[in-house]
C-alpha cells in the first residue's frame, strides 16, 4: 500500500485543601441562561451539499481542521454532555445553552460542518420527538486517547462484513494524529498501517473492483504551543496537494493558508503586543507560581514533598507529559517571570506520576517563596474545563494553605495580595490538552494576567468570530456569555469585564494584534517563542505570503499577484520588488502601507540610523532603525556624510536658522545643517547666545558683538538685565551704548 503521508522535521484536585475556606480573590461571572440562549437544530443537514474535503481526528484534535473549515466526520462519546440525572444526551432547554457543542454544529456557525451539526442535533432530537439524523459524526470510543494505534485497533462500526474504526468508516480524505511514522523496507509505517490493510482486505473482498482506501496521513505536532501551528500548516499544505488532484474540492471557511497565518498574527501579536506596554509602561512584569494542586496533594500523602511544599512547573519541566501541564509554562513564558526562575537555583526532582506511565519533571517552591515572589498563582490542572469543574474553586483553600505554612507575620499577610486565577472556562475542546486550542489559550492567559492591556473577554471573542467561525455580533455574545460564565476576573477588573456584557471592539483589537506584530518584527531576540513562519520552511513551500503589518485576512498567495513595492520577499525580508523581482540596485526612502523605509540594495536596512532621501520629492528625512523616525526633533549626524542636520518632524526643512539642543549641545543652523563654522552672538526663542564654532559656549563671560552691537555675555547668554559699567564700558540693557 502506497500511503501518502505528510510529514515535516520539526484530576485530582487537592482535596487536602479544599475543606479550608476564606476570601476568594477571584470574581466569578455567573451565567444568565436566559440571555445565553441560542436556537439548536430543529431538523438534519445533508452532508452532500458541497464536495467537502473531510478529515479524521481524534479526542481534541477534532477543533483542528473546523478552524480550518476542514470538514471532520468523526467524534468521541465523550463529548456527549450528561445531564443532571447522569443520562447521556440533552433536553431541547439544555441544547439551547450548550454553546460548545454548538460552535462547528449549529447555526451559531457561518458554515456548520454537517456531521457535528446531525451530531449535536441526534443529542436531543429522539428525546424530544423529533427525527434523528442517519448520519451524523461517527464516534470514536471514550477511551482511545488521542492516539491512532488506540483508534486504529477499536473497531466500531459494521462495514464490508467486519467491524471498522470510526475514523474510517466514511472514508476521510485526511486522517489527522497519526503519531510516529517509521521508515521500514516496505515503505512508511503508521499508526494506521495495519488497521489499513485489514480494512482494505475487507472491501475488496467485499466490493473487487473498488479502489483501496488511500488517505492522507498528518501527523498532529503537539509538543508545545507552537506545534499546534505547525499542524496548522501541514493540514494547509496537504488541501493544496487534494485540491490540485481534484479542483471541484472545497473548504468550508476560504485558503487554510491564510486562516493560519491569522492564527499566527493572533497568538504572537497580543503577546508581542504586551510585552511592548510592559516596557513602555515600565512596568516590571509579573511573577508567576504554575502550581500542579493535585499532584502537590499526592506527592505530600507520598511524603515526596513537605507539607509546606507545592509542585510547581515550567514551560520546560511539567509533572505530566509535555502535552498538558507545560502549557501554562508556555503561555507566560515571555510576558512574565516563572517563579522558579525568580527564585533561582532549584533543583529539577523527578518521580513516578501516580496517574501515567512515565517519569515526571517538577519543581518545588515552599510557601515562604510564594508569599515572597509571586504576583499571581496559576492553577496548571483545572485547566480543561469539563462540567464537572466548573465554578469549583481551589483558591480559598490554596490562599489559606499557603498562609498557614508561612514562617513569618509578613510573608503571610503577603498571601492576601497574590491574584489566584482558578476557574478557566467551557472550551469547545480542551485548554491544557491535545488541542490547537492552546493557540486561543495563550492569548487567553495573556489577558487575564494584564487586564490593564487587554480584555480577556475581547480576546476570547476575536478569537471566536475568526476562527470559530461566529460571524453573527449576537450570536457572539451568546456563545461567549455562555462559554465564559465561570471565568475568573481580576479583583480590580471584576465590575469592568464579564462575559455577559460584551463591548466588543473587533478593529480594537485588530489594531493591538498589528502594533504587537511590528513590535515583534523589530524585537524578536526577546522572545523565547519564535513564529513558524519565520523559523520554518512553511512559507518557502506553499508561496504563502503573511503581510504581519496588517489585520486578519489580509495575507494573500504569492503566485496569485506579483509581488510590487516595498513587501516581505519568498526569503521572508523585507524589500523592494517589481514583479517578483527584488531590486537590488534600489537605495533612497520607500513607502508601503505601514510607513515610510530607508532601502539599501533592495533591502531595508534595518540596522541603519541617519538620513535618507525621498528620490520622488528630493526631501531628506531622518531615518531610525530602518523607519523613518517621523518624531524627530532635534540635530543628528548623518553618518553617511558627517554632517549634522536639523530635522522637524522628521524632515530636513533646509529653512531652520536658529540655535536647537541635542545631546551633545546647543547649536547655531544655517538652512537646517551645522557648519560648525558661525562665530557670534545669535538668537533663539529663549534667548541671545555667544556662538564658537556653532555650538554655544556657556562658559563664556564677556563681551561679544553681532550686527545688531556689542553684548554683556554671562555664561554664554546675553544678560538683558545688566545695566552699568562693565570692562570700561557702559552697559544698558545688556547692550554697549558707551
Amino acid at each position: 500500500m502506497n500511503t501518502k503521508t505528510k510529514r515535516r522535521p520539526l484530576a485530582r484536585l487537592m482535596a487536602v485543601l479544599m475543606a479550608l475556606a476564606m476570601v476568594v480573590s477571584v470574581v466569578f461571572m455567573q451565567a444568565s441562561a436566559e440571555k445565553a440562549e441560542f436556537a439548536p437544530p430543529t431538523k438534519a443537514m445533508a452532508v452532500d451539499q458541497k464536495n467537502w474535503i473531510t478529515v479524521a481526528a481524534h479526542a481534541q484534535g477534532w477543533i483542528t481542521p473546523e478552524v480550518l473549515g476542514i470538514t471532520n466526520t468523526t467524534s468521541r462519546t465523550n463529548e456527549l454532555p450528561v445531564n443532571e440525572d447522569g443520562s447521556v444526551g440533552m433536553t431541547l432547554e439544555n441544547a439551547k445553552k450548550h454553546a460548545a457543542l454548538g460552535v462547528f454544529g449549529s447555526d451559531i456557525n457561518e458554515e456548520p460542518n454537517p456531521y457535528h451539526y446531525n451530531y449535536f442535533f441526534n443529542t436531543y432530537a429522539a428525546a424530544n420527538g423529533l427525527t434523528p439524523a442517519a448520519l451524523g459524526t461517527y464516534t470514536l470510543s471514550k477511551g482511545v486517547g488521542g492516539g491512532p494505534n488506540g483508534a486504529a485497533a477499536s473497531p466500531a462500526y459494521a462495514k464490508y462484513g467486519t467491524t471498522v474504526p470510526a475514523s474510517f468508516y466514511l472514508e476521510p480524505d485526511i486522517l489527522l494524529g497519526i503519531g510516529t511514522v517509521t521508515q521500514t523496507k516496505t515503505g512508511y509505517t503508521t499508526g494506521y498501517t495495519d488497521a489499513l490493510k485489514a480494512y482494505n482486505d475487507a472491501k475488496k473482498a467485499a466490493e473487487p473492483n473498488s479502489a483501496a482506501y488511500d488517505p492522507y496521513q498528518v501527523a498532529y505536532e503537539m509538543v508545545h504551543v507552537y506545534s499546534f501551528l505547525q499542524t496548522l500548516y501541514d493540514l494547509s499544505d496537504v488541501v493544496d496537494e487534494i485540491k490540485a488532484e481534484d479542483s471541484t474540492k472545497v473548504t468550508r471557511y476560504g485558503d487554510p493558508q491564510v486562516i493560519s497565518g491569522d492564527v499566527e498574527k493572533y497568538v504572537k501579536g497580543l503577546e508581542a503586543y504586551v510585552v511592548k506596554k510592559i516596557k513602555e509602561d515600565n512596568v516590571k512584569p509579573l511573577t508567576v507560581a504554575v502550581i500542579d494542586s493535585g499532584n502537590t496533594n499526592v506527592f505530600r500523602e507520598s511524603g515526596a514533598i513537605k507539607a509546606n511544599e507545592y509542585v510547581a512547573n515550567t514551560k520546560d519541566c511539567s509533572t505530566q507529559s509535555t502535552t498538558s501541564f507545560s502549557r501554562v509554562g508556555e503561555f507566560v513564558a515571555d510576558t512574565a517571570t516563572n517563579i522558579v526562575d525568580a527564585i533561582g537555583g532549584l533543583e529539577m526532582r523527578k518521580g513516578s506520576n501516580s496517574t501515567a506511565n512515565f517519569e515526571s519533571k517538577y519543581y518545588v517552591v515552599t510557601a515562604d517563596q510564594i508569599a515572597q515572589y509571586a504576583d499571581l498563582v496559576l492553577f496548571c490542572d483545572v485547566l480543561s474545563s469539563v462540567p464537572e469543574n466548573q465554578g469549583t474553586s481551589t483558591v480559598d483553600a490554596f490562599k489559606q494553605d499557603v498562609a498557614d505554612n508561612c514562617t513569618t507575620a509578613a510573608l503571610k499577610a503577603n498571601v492576601n495580595d497574590i491574584e489566584v486565577m482558578s476557574s478557566t472556562f467551557d472550551c469547545v475542546g480542551s485548554i491544557g490538552a491535545n488541542s490547537v486550542e492552546n493557540l486561543f489559550g495563550m492569548a487567553y492567559y495573556t489577558a487575564y494576567m494584564y487586564p490593564q492591556y487587554l480584555n480577556q473577554f475581547d480576546v476570547a471573542a476575536y478569537w471566536y468570530q475568526n476562527f470559530y467561525h461566529v460571524s453573527d455580533l449576537n450570536k457572539l455574545k451568546s456563545v461567549i456569555a455562555s462559554n465564559f460564565a465561570t471565568s475568573s476576573v481580576q479583583d480590580a477588573y471584576a465590575k469592568q469585564y464579564s462575559a455577559t456584557n460584551l463591548n466588543y471592539d473587533k478593529e480594537a483589537i485588530e489594531e493591538k494584534i498589528i502594533e504587537g506584530m511590528n513590535y515583534y518584527e523589530d524585537n524578536e531576540s526577546e522572545f523565547q517563542g519564535k513564529l513558524m513562519y519565520q523559523n520554518g520552511k512553511t512559507g518557502e513551500d506553499t508561496g504563502w505570503d503573511i503581510d504581519w503589518t496588517k489585520g486578519i485576512g489580509a495575507g494573500k498567495r504569492q503566485e496569485a499577484a506579483k509581488l510590487n513595492g516595498l513587501v516581505k520577499g519568498p526569503d521572508g525580508k523585507w524589500g523592494m520588488y517589481k514583479d517578483d523581482a527584488l531590486q537590488k540596485n534600489y537605495t533612497g526612502l520607500a513607502k508601503n502601507s505601514n510607513g515610510w523605509y530607508y532601502v539599501k540594495n533592495g533591502y531595508v536596512a534595518w540596522d541603519y540610523t541617519g538620513f535618507g532621501k525621498n528620490l520622488d520629492t528630493g526631501v531628506w528625512w531622518r531615518v531610525k532603525n530602518g523607519r523613518v523616525d517621523f518624531n524627530a526633533n532635534s540635530i543628528y549626524k548623518n553618518p553617511d556624510n558627517n554632517k549634522w542636520y536639523k530635522t522637524t518632524g522628521g524632515k530636513v526643512t533646509w529653512k531652520e536658522n536658529s540655535i536647537y539642543k541635542n545631546e551633545n549641545g546647543w547649536w547655531k543652523t544655517t538652512n537646517s545643517r551645522v557648519t560648525f563654522k558661525e562665530n557670534g552672538v545669535f538668537k533663539n526663542q529663549n534667548g541671545w547666545w555667544k556662538v564658537k564654532n556653532s555650538k554655544v559656549d556657556f562658559s563664556y563671560n564677556g563681551l561679544a558683538s553681532n550686527q545688531n552691537g556689542t553684548w554683556k555675555i554671562k555664561n554664554g547668554k546675553v544678560d538683558f538685565g545688566y545695566s552699568g559699567q562693565y570692562q570700561g564700558k557702559t552697559i544698558k540693557n545688556g547692550k554697549v551704548v558707551a
